[in-house]
């Protein structure tokens, strides 16, 4: 069933005087990268192979980012110019941020453990309105199709 959809672009510093539309004009900047283990990396893969670009054509800095709130960190401290991130972090640093995927992410749910207590606890406090406004004000994130079931397998 669903969760939520959040949405990933780049993230780029507001004094760059320029607008940051895609990879392409993204070169010639210091891009700042996350581990290669991290999601954020194989979306990469994927706009990268869009544009036709590769991973070189990107003036990677050298240090990796563990997470996504230390990336959009180094951004505004101006450690690189640019980097793929999701909105709610680049909101939280006052960073520019331009949309380029969206990611739905689902919960897999064992049908019994669906009208566990635990779990239809989870669902009422998803579907609460303070969750709503929660993930409005981070931003990037839609929760408006929370429950809905994508695949109800054997």
């Amino acid at each position: 069933m669903e969760w939520a959809k959040r949405t990933r672009g780049l993230i780029f510093r507001p004094d760059l005087g320029r607008s940051i539309d895609s990879l392409t004009a993204a070169r010639g900047l210091r891009f700042q990268s996350r581990q290669q283990e991290a999601a954020s990396e194989l979306v990469l893969a994927v706009l990268l192979e869009r544009e036709g670009l590769e991973a070189a054509d990107l003036g990677r800095v050298e240090a990796v980012e563990r997470t996504e709130t230390d990336l959009a960190l180094a951004i505004a401290a101006g450690r690189a110019d640019v980097g793929l991130g999701i909105e709610a972090s680049a909101r939280q640093f006052q960073l520019e941020f331009t949309p380029m995927i969206v990611e739905r992410f689902d919960l897999l749910v064992w049908r019994k453990a669906y009208f566990d207590p635990p779990f239809q606890k989870l669902i009422g406090f998803c579907a609460s309105k303070p969750f709503e406004r929660r993930a409005k004000e981070l931003g990037g994130y839609d929760v408006g199709a929370f429950g809905a079931v994508h695949f109800n397998g054997p």
